[in-house]
């Protein structure tokens, strides 16, 4: 049985899907790892938007649009070419996020949207690949912003406070995890 969506996912579509439009886009996920089990390139593909994906590696999924990443932040690809660019729980594992947001910023079209879905608490460690740290809804904002994005929406939230209000109280023993979205002007 493969990848069972949860709360991350919930989260995606209930506070990031309303800014995709119906046609036409050409999306990047940044980081997906093993394809097969990117949600993502699912989404994508159900709505028939071209996909295409950046990652330090190929996991040998032999799959189109695969776009080579240098370190944590250099996309070998040109600026101003995607309609949204995705980052689906992997901000954690990036060394240098303020490093990383300026590149997405780049590739991103004026008009296009960049959506942040990540782990804010976590009941442990999460050392896969390694893990480097979490921001919360309003340092994503000042990413986004430092990144000349517009801040759309940041959010976090977790099973049991389905409201996901931006400045709720959080369990540390229960997962937790944020959502933003940002506009290029």
């Amino acid at each position: 049985m493969g990848y069972q969506p949860g709360l991350p996912w919930k989260m995606f579509l209930r506070h990031a899907e309303p800014f995709f439009s119906a046609v036409d886009m050409e999306v990047l996920e940044v980081g997906p790892g093993r394809l097969s089990k990117s949600l993502v390139r699912k989404f994508c593909l159900e709505r028939h938007y071209d996909y295409s994906f950046v990652d330090r590696q190929n996991y040998g999924d032999d799959q189109p649009g695969y776009i080579a990443m240098d370190g944590d932040s250099i996309f070998e690809t040109d600026s101003n070419q995607f309609d949204a660019v995705v980052l689906y729980e992997m901000l954690h594992n990036v060394r240098r996020p303020w490093k990383l947001i300026p590149e997405v910023a780049r590739v991103t079209k004026p008009g296009g949207i960049v959506v942040i879905e990540d782990v804010l608490s976590y009941p442990e460690f999460n050392r896969h690949p390694v893990d480097f740290g979490r921001i919360f809804p309003d340092g994503l904002n000042v990413l986004f912003a430092d990144s000349g994005l517009a801040p759309l929406i940041a959010i976090a939230g977790n099973e049991e406070d389905l409201a996901m209000r931006p400045r709720g109280r959080f369990d540390p023993g229960k997962m937790t995890h944020v959502v933003a979205v940002g506009r290029k002007p």
